[in-house]
Order: structure tokens, then sequence, then C-alpha cells
């Protein structure tokens, strides 16, 4: 997916009149935003100190905004505190107010609060810089998808729970949960609760970036007229908590703020937080990659990741030397100057403005803001999570996968969110190790009679091992090894060797090309199948072994030398080659260097020696010293040539890289026979591995033939069609072998 370059810089949607539409919108989402989001953490007891909150939240919607709007790989990028983080840092303000409550320092509680949450955007912009310098970013999306979306709908849950808190004014609790039914308290969060749900009904079934400016802006209006019909005040209305404020004389923020955090905070309790900001960290970035790849796939553009890691860390890496708010991009703020035809960088640079303004010269106007406002965003936030991660993902998810998420989010409703996590994670190890022993150890169970080796053998070579090739045993094994997969290899060679309706295991190939890894216990496995090979006579050949796994089976006496009946080699295709050869040993057949000469086959082909006398004429007998080549990649030319003896490899060349064997051929085989009649440059190369006779026929030669002797040619014809059609055979042989 591309983008023109115009629109990478923000270009391409004319000036900055374009954007101001855009700009407005957003302007507004982030504002209501950075006057909710904060609710989530200071709500209750801690309601108190709501308009500080609000004013690291304009600062973080400031530096984020303007840092992120100018260097994004998105030019419509809106970035502000997000609402993830913020229930994480809702947990942490909770127990550190307790604490400081609790030893008699309440002083110390906004300080210490304040503190955290500097120290919260600090780590995790550290963490996904890290993340994206050193491109680490998708590992995030390894984590188990039900614990993720447990973990989400527990999010979805806490953000309820802080809704209905900031708009009673008491934190809601198990201990006071009955006592939110009651009218009073009814009052405050029921209308809240229901714009919430008009909110995301329009938004579900009728997406418009003017909804929540008609919901939240006629809930306010009709606020005001209930107000103003029933005689009430703004200072009676904020005595009895239905306003927010009262706002200090000073503003939403000081410059001296961070000082005086720094000075004021308790920070000998944050060592004990430690889990709590490993959560956090995790958690915002997994919620940004879930964003990254919302904005791909509404906008159609793609981003690049790593870059988008490292903006945004730096971002919030500045803004926590500043004492603000964790966050990243908004999925709606961002789409929304995407399909206001507006994607530009300026609109992002005047909502970072908007909010900045908003910091400075904004507390007045607040204090005139319902809470029941606030509340209804965060109830819309909180619907939309719960529907996503609960019902939604139950319509997509298998029966096992939803069970797992239940389970997540139940713990995070009964006992809180870090034991969830503690949850979550075993109950992550539990499905993962449940399914990744359902792959099997062994990707491909393979026949020696089905599956070969890259060698081109002689007609009687390949009778024979059609035959009696059963008897090499060949396993493909894959994955990280440990204690579980390797006992499953044992089994799976003992059910072999106990299997009587098939010949005799007498080779045992084990290929570890697709181990990723393996873990001490592996080790007592192989020396189990080692003494299976001594004493039921079979040899165990190993192939592909990283060095680390070589390492690990040498200490544990594993090895060629080591064992009797142990070889090990490079690849599988050395490996399974000296399988065959030491087969056709056993079985007394021709080594691959002495098979059916060049006058036994033309014997076969013309039995008449007057017949066969012409043929014989055009070819011409030829000799190649050890390493030099027959055949040049590249080359045109139309030789095909009989090996006669020696040994020959057919090698890719493949420039800056050492050459790939493609396949080795003895005597009684033919090289060049495809470009012999498609005549084309050579594919590949054919050097000799050793001094090699053969017996070359031309182009020309074999033009001549067709002139003189067409008899002759029509019948070599006939066998060269036989000689292939016996390869395609092997080919499809083998094609079926792994496809089994």
């Amino acid at each position: 997916m591309t983008v023109p370059a115009a629109a990478s810089t923000g270009a391409d949607h004319g000036g900055v009149m374009t954007a101001l539409p855009a700009a407005a919108m957003t302007s507004f989402l982030a504002i209501i935003a950075c006057i909710s989001y904060p609710a989530v953490v200071f709500s209750g007891e801690l309601e108190t100190f709501l308009p500080a909150g609000i004013g690291i939240a304009f600062l973080s919607a400031a530096i984020l905004g303007l840092v992120i709007a100018a260097t994004s790989t998105y030019p419509g990028s809106i970035a502000y505190a997000q609402s993830e983080p913020a229930v994480i840092l809702g947990i942490i303000a909770a127990s550190m107010a307790t604490r400081l409550r609790e030893a008699g320092r309440p002083e110390q509680i906004l300080p210490t609060i304040l503190a955290a949450i500097a120290i919260g955007s600090l780590l995790c912009g550290s963490f996904v810089v890290f993340l994206g310098t050193f491109r680490l970013g998708n590992l995030i999306r390894y984590i188990p998808f039900p614990v993720m979306g447990g973990f989400l709908a527990g999010i979805g849950w806490l953000l309820g729970k802080a809704a209905l808190s900031s708009m009673a004014g008491v934190r809601m609790q198990p201990a006071n949960a009955l006592e939110f039914l009651g009218p009073e308290l009814a009052a405050k969060w029921l209308p809240g609760v229901a714009a919430g749900a008009v909110l995301w009904i329009l938004q579900r079934y009728r997406r418009s970036a003017a909804n929540m400016a008609a919901v939240l802006g006629g809930l306010t209006l009709l606020f005001w007229v209930v107000a103003w019909s029933t005689g009430q005040s703004p200072e009676a209305l904020r005595a009895s908590g239905w306003l927010l404020g009262p706002f200090p004389e000073a503003g939403l923020w000081t410059w001296r703020q961070p000082l005086d955090t720094v000075l004021g905070a308790d920070w000998s309790i944050f060592p004990s937080f430690l889990a709590e900001y490993a959560t956090l960290m995790v958690l915002t970035a997994t919620a940004l990659l879930l964003t990254a790849n919302g904005i791909e796939i509404a906008t159609q553009r793609d981003l690049d990741l790593n870059r988008e890691l490292r903006v945004i860390g730096i971002a919030n890496i500045v803004g926590g030397l500043a004492g603000a708010q964790p966050g990243y991009q908004s999925l709606s703020g961002s789409v929304l100057s995407h399909r206001m035809n507006a994607p530009r960088r300026i609109v992002g640079v005047l909502t970072a403005l908007a909010c900045l303004a908003a910091l400075f010269f904004g507390a007045h106007l607040l204090g005139f803001l319902p809470k029941v406002v606030v509340g209804a965003l965060l109830a819309y936030i909180a619907i939309g999570f719960l529907d996503e991660w609960l019902i939604a993902t139950s319509r997509r998810m298998a029966l096992v996968d939803y069970a797992v998420l239940l389970l997540v989010f139940a713990a995070v409703v009964a006992v809180g969110f870090m034991q969830a996590i503690a949850l979550g994670t075993a109950a992550g190890i539990a499905l993962f190790v449940v399914r990744y022993s359902r792959i099997g150890v062994a990707r491909d169970i393979l026949s020696g009679a089905t599956y070969r080796s890259n060698v081109d053998r002689a007609e009687s070579s390949r009778a024979i091992l059609h035959d009696h090739g059963d008897g090499i045993y060949i396993l493909k094994l894959q994955g990280f090894m440990f204690f579980g997969t390797s006992n499953e290899l044992v089994a799976i060679v003992r059910a072999r060797l106990d299997d009587t309706a098939r010949p005799p295991l007498r080779y045992l190939i084990c290929d570890f090309r697709l181990v990723s890894g393996i873990d001490a216990s592996v080790a007592a496995s192989f020396i189990k199948l080692a003494q299976y090979a001594a004493s039921r006579e079979f040899n165990l050949v190993l192939t592909n072994m990283p060095p680390p796994v070589v390492a690990l089976l040498r200490r544990e006496g594993v090895g060629e030398g080591a064992m009797p009946k142990v070889r090990v080699f490079p690849d599988l295709d050395h490996g399974l080659e000296w399988a065959e050869d030491d087969l056709l040993a056993q079985l007394g057949a021709a080594s691959p260097g002495l098979a059916d000469s060049f006058e036994t086959q033309l014997r076969a082909l013309y039995p008449d020696p007057a017949v066969a006398a012409p043929v014989r004429a055009c070819f011409a007998r030829v000799s190649y010293a050890a390493g030099e080549r027959l055949i040049e990649q590249g080359a045109l030319s139309q030789d095909i040539l009989f090996i006669e003896s020696g040994r020959v490899a057919v090698i890719q060349d493949e420039p800056g890289n050492a050459p790939l064997r493609l396949k080795s051929m003895g005597a009684g085989t033919v090289v060049g026979e495809i470009t012999f009649y498609v005549a084309g440059p050579r594919s590949a190369s054919v050097v000799a591995l050793e001094p090699t006779t053969a017996y070359l026929l031309s182009g020309d030669a074999m033009r001549r033939m067709q002139r003189e002797h067409p008899q002759q040619a029509s019948a070599f014809h006939a066998f060269m069609a036989k000689t292939l059609a016996l390869k395609l055979v092997e080919t499809n042989r083998l094609v079926g072998a792994l496809n089994a």
C-alpha cells in the first residue's frame, strides 16, 4: 500500500483554510478527552485534585500533539492522553493515596500522584523508544489474544466505574455499590450513562463526527435549562457536586508545578509499584499498536511502526519531564482528519495549540461544565470497550479462548486488575502450552522410499531405494523443543520400531532445520534414542543442528564419535545421501560411481550392434578433472552428457553467496537434457566432484543423427522422454510425501 509523496508530508489538500473545519472538530474531541480522562485517575476521594489532573492532560495534549503531528508517518495524527494508561494510573493513584492517608501524610498525596503520572510517561516513553529502536514492536502482538481481550474488557469495566464515580463524587467500591442505586446518587449518574449509551448507538449505526458534539452539547444545554428553571446558581450546583471545580486562581498548571512535584512527593513508596508500572508499559504499547493498526485500516495507509514507536516514545519522555500524562494517537481524532479530507500536519498542530490555550485560559470556563458530560463520555468509551471485547469477540472466538477472556475479565471485576494480570499470565501460558503441544514435534514424517536426497542415481539404484527405502525414517522437527515435545519424539520413534507391518528401521534421520531452540531436558530424550539405535541396530542421523544444540548434546555425550550408531551432517540432503549410499552398499547394489555404463545403456537401447554403431559415432568421450565445470550456468549450449564414471554436482551460482548444491549425480545418469530440448541458457552449472568421464552429444550431432539415421534418433528421443518421465514421477512422489 503506497501513498503519494505529497500526502506523506501533509501537503496534498490545499491551504490552511481547508484544515480549519477538521481542526475545529479534532480540537473539540481533544478538549473533551482532556477533561474526561483525568476523572479516571482523580475520582471519588481524589476528586478535589481533578483540576490538576485536567491541567496535566491539557499539557500532554499540547506536547504529544505538537511532537507527533510534526514527525508521525501519518500526517493527520492527533495525539493526547488516552484512557487505557489512565486506568492503570488510576489504580496506582488510589493505592498511593490510601497509603499516604493511613501514614498521616495527606499533604503528599497530590505531588506523589503527579510524580507517579510523570514517571509513567517517562517509563512508557522509554519502553516504546526501546521497542522502536530495536524493531521489537511486533513482540507485543504475541500476547495471547484472549488474555489481552480480557484485560481490555476489564478496562471497559474500570472506565465504567470511573464514569459513575466521577458523576456521583464517590468512588464506587463493592461495599457501597448499592448506594449508587439510591435516588440521590442515581440522579447524578443515570443521565450521563443514558447519554453515553445514546452516543454509542449513534456512533455504531450512523457514525458521524457531529454525533459527539450533538449529544454532549445537547446534554450541557439540557443541564443548564433544568438548572435555570429550578433557580439553581452555579455556586450552589458546584457546592452540591454537579459542576467541575472549583479551579485554582493560578490556573490549571504553573511553571513551578514540576519542581513542586519533585520536592513534595514521597519517593519511598515507588519501588512497591514496579509490577503496576510494568503493566502500564506493556498495556500502553499494546494499545498503541492496536491504534496504529486501526489507523492503517481506516486510512488505507501503511505506517512505519518502528518510527511511530520512537516518535511517540520521545514525545512521552518530553511530556514526562514536564509532568504530563502518557498518551499516543487518538484513533477517532486521527481518522476524523482523514474522513474530512484534511490529513494534514497543521490539523494536529492546531489541535495541540487549542489544548495549550485551554490549559492557560480555560479554567474559568471549565467551571461551568457539568460533571454529567464528563461521565457521559467515559460511559460511551466504557460501553464501546465492553461491547467490542465481551460481545463482539464471542462471535468470532473459539469457546476455549472466550472462556479465558471471561476468566480474566471476571478477575478484574472480582479481585482487581493487578490480580487479573497474574491470572491472565498463567492462563496465557497454559493456553500456549496446550496449543503448542498440539502442533507436534515433527512437521513432516517421511520415508526413504518416497523422499530422496538430491542425488540423481541410475535407474537400478532408484528401484532398490523404492523397494527398501522404507527402512529410512525421516523426521523434520520443528518449533521450540522442551520436555513434553521431546517425549513425543521418543514415542513416535518407539511406535515406528514396534511397527511389524513395515521393514525394520535402519536409519532414523532427525532434521533440526525448523527447530528454534531446545531446553536441557531434551538431551535425555536423544540419549534414549541413541541407546535405542545401539540396541535395535539402526543409525541415528542428526542434521541441520544449530551450534547451541550441538554443544548441548555434546555435553551430554550425544554426537558423532561419542556414541555408536550416531552420525551428524550439516544438512538433511547430505545425511539422507549417506543413508542411501550405506543402504545400497549393504544390499550389494552398485555404488553411485559404478552403475549402468554408457555402453550398457546403449546396448539396452539398440541391441543390434550395427544399429548402435552410427549412434555411438555421434558421441564424443570427454574427461574432466575434479573441480572442472562440465556445464556453465548461463551459457548457451545444447550439449547432453552421459556420465560414464565419477561424480558431479549441479550447483546454483548466486552472486555474493556460496554456490548452492541442487543435486549430486553419479555414473549412469544424464545431465543437460532439459536445455538440450528447450534450447535456452543453462539454469545451473555442473561441476566434477572427482575425476569424471562422460559421453557428450552436441546439438549438431543430434541433428545429423536425425537426418542420416531417423529411426535411431526416434528411439533416442523415446529413451530421453522415459528418463524425463521417471524424474517427474520421482518429483510427484516427493510432493505427495510432503503433502501426506
